[in-house]
């Protein structure tokens, strides 16, 4: 079969995932995008741009089967430009109605148009799927709704290499952080933590997108000496960096899946996450004491630094459960959604 995956915004992890499924797909999957810049301007326009590259496709002889659009832009435009009708489906990485702490509701309307006008939407966690229908229920927008009534759940492909778990009981503690330093990842929690259990042994990992954070440079500044690694790694050395931690920890208000903490946790870290938005659902069930925390991360870090025999006996089967997130799992799910899609519209 073959699949039209049109992308609006092509960085970060929406560009890994958009690679990815490519890669791991059993489909021909071809790729449409525009660049990962100016999310207000994809939103607004990236849907008549991308159906006139789609339209260019069809006319040079290749048809898709079905489309595969992601969350960036107005679907509803974007279908409304196409020559043709084609099945699509939309992936909803994230949404601006119940994105942070106060409501967007101009471009959140514009995911409401976007669900309304797909024949399947698909979610990245049910987390995300209960949250945007709270939000949705606020608009007067009856096809969102039931759009979103009808959606279902596919969690985000990645590629996570087989790994040897060492026994981390005998190593110095290393805790890592992996987020973007944005203020919806509250990188100043992370700070004020540090800062908490400086009377205590660890040294630091710290990677993540990032233009200028202040609490990135306070904790250079005050910890430089702890740090073993601190800025953006290309993906062979992040891996590696990965792979030497003994912790990993968010101090996130608002995550819709958790790509990082997945990464992290695969390669052998015990995370140390916020019992709220995505992550119960991503570290799956029965929980693992202690990996959710409630309040403020301190006191977390300070029980898994002193009991490291605990968390050495628990991330093996922790590092496990990340692994049904691989593209290898996820990307069946996907062509089996798209399948029927195809069969049933």
């Amino acid at each position: 079969m073959k699949v039209l995956l049109v992308e609006p915004w092509w960085g970060g992890s929406h560009r890994q995932w958009a690679e990815g499924y490519q890669a791991s797909s059993t489909h021909e999957v071809r790729v449409i995008s525009r660049p990962g810049t100016h999310w207000r301007q994809r939103m607004r326009t990236a849907g008549v741009e991308l159906a006139q590259e789609a339209n260019s496709l069809v006319a040079s002889g290749w048809r898709p089967d079905a489309i595969l659009a992601t969350d960036m832009m107005n679907l509803a435009s974007f279908r409304e430009g196409l020559a043709g009708r084609f099945p699509t489906a939309l992936y909803m990485h994230e949404n601006q109605l119940t994105y942070g702490a106060t409501i967007d509701v101009a471009h959140g309307r514009i995911n409401a148009e976007s669900l309304a006008a797909s024949d399947l939407t698909i979610f990245n966690s049910q987390y995300h799927w209960s949250s945007f229908g709270e939000g949705v229920m606020t608009l007067d927008h009856p096809s969102a709704l039931a759009a979103w009534r009808r959606a279902i759940v596919i969690p985000v492909g990645i590629d996570l290499p087989n790994v040897s778990h060492r026994d981390q009981s005998v190593d110095s503690p290393i805790i890592v952080w992996n987020h973007r330093w944005e203020t919806d990842k509250r990188p100043d929690l992370f700070s004020e933590a540090l800062h908490q259990i400086e009377d205590l042994e660890w040294e630091l990992i710290l990677l993540g997108e990032r233009d200028r954070s202040d609490a990135l440079d306070t904790i250079t500044r005050r910890f430089g000496e702890r740090l073993v690694h601190g800025g953006f790694a290309e993906p062979p050395v992040y891996r590696a960096l990965l792979s030497k931690a003994t912790l990993a920890v968010s101090t996130a208000e608002q995550e819709f899946f958790g790509v990082s903490i997945v990464e992290a946790v695969a390669a052998g870290a015990f995370p140390l996450v916020p019992n709220r938005l995505s992550y119960p659902e991503l570290l799956g069930s029965p929980v693992v004491e202690h990996t959710l925390y409630d309040g403020d991360l301190a006191p977390a870090l300070r029980w898994a630094i002193q009991n490291p025999d605990d968390t050495s006996k628990a991330t093996p089967a922790l590092s496990s459960r990340m692994h049904s997130y691989d593209w290898s799992v996820v990307a069946p799910l996907m062509d089996r959604a798209l399948d029927d899609l195809v069969a049933t519209t």
